[in-house]
């Protein structure tokens, strides 16, 4: 376990702990008095976001966005972290199981002073998540520039189709991106219910809301670019297709007209004839030449 301590000059403390065993987690609870349940239940991996008012404390599951994560990751697990948050009147303790560089940052800035900002640890705890949130704004910066990239690869050659892989997952993560937010929002709104009100409580609705709108328009665009592709795609083979029927356009006759003549009919009278073999070809360039103006015409070609 890394346990780190910082006081405020108002009396309360930041305690950070990353990656807790049972007995730290135990050890925690009997020095803090916290929620024994709480506390245990916290380190479960699939939690969303959400708070709860337990006697003294209020206790937070938060998600944000890993810095750190796979380009192909596409599901709540793989592109978000977890920490939960426990505020009393004396005492933040935030839990996770990796190191944060948000909430490194955060330690750096109290250390220099900042924590002077914040009156009371509920104050300072709105900023906690407001740092979080941050960090889905660098997640949708990341977005956004490998979206980019991929508008340009949709008109390029139709070969490659992991392109639709890519945008699928881009996709994906815009949806996780949204449903963090959501929540996030909404746990924010429901603490601000039985807390203080501050601007940076206000500040951090608006702020979720912007994202909010920012990723839902890079969902939307991931999208648009996966039904232009297929449109593309549709249009190409619609191109070949019509080639394809323009040469069968222009060999069924001749191929009739083959067929007819390569029967193994003994008496067939054209066989016979002097110019017969010129006649015939005669006739087939005729035909080409014909099915090709009339095509021209009607502006197939």
């Amino acid at each position: 376990m890394i346990k780190t301590i910082l006081e405020a000059e108002s009396g309360y403390q930041w305690i950070d702990v990353i990656s807790p065993s049972d007995k730290d987690l135990r050890e925690l609870i009997r020095q803090y008095k916290m929620p024994t349940a709480a506390v245990k239940d916290c380190m479960a991996a699939f939690h969303m976001p959400k708070v709860e008012l337990i006697n003294d404390w209020t206790y937070f599951i938060v998600r944000y966005y890993d810095l750190y994560c796979e380009d192909d990751a596409d599901t709540i697990q793989e592109i978000t972290n977890k920490v939960a948050i426990f505020v009393s009147k004396d005492y933040i303790l935030t839990i996770h199981r990796t190191g944060q560089p948000t909430l490194a940052q955060l330690a750096n800035e109290w250390r220099n002073g900042s924590h002077t900002r914040y009156e009371n640890s509920e104050h300072f705890t709105y900023k906690l998540l407001d740092m979080l949130l941050k960090t889905y704004d660098l997640g949708m910066n990341q977005a956004s520039e490998r979206l980019d990239a991929y508008e340009k690869e949709v008109f390029q050659e139709m070969k490659d189709g992991s392109i639709f892989e890519r945008l699928y997952q881009l996709k994906r993560r815009g949806s996780v991106f949204k449903r963090m937010l959501y929540l996030t929002k909404e746990l924010i709104q429901s603490y601000m219910k039985y807390s203080k009100d501050y601007p940076l409580a206000h500040h951090n609705i608006e702020f979720s809301d912007s994202l909010y709108y920012r990723v839902d328009e890079l969902h939307e665009n991931a999208n648009n670019l996966i039904n232009l592709r297929l449109s593309l795609a549709s249009h190409r083979t619609n191109e070949i297709m019509g080639i394809l029927t323009i040469f069968s356009v222009f060999f069924l006759p001749l191929t009739f007209i083959v067929g007819v003549y390569g029967m193994n009919f003994k008496k067939i009278p054209e066989l016979e004839a002097e110019n017969g073999y010129v006649i015939v070809w005669v006739v087939m360039i005729s035909i080409v030449i014909g099915i090709y103006f009339w095509f021209k015409k009607k502006g197939w070609i």
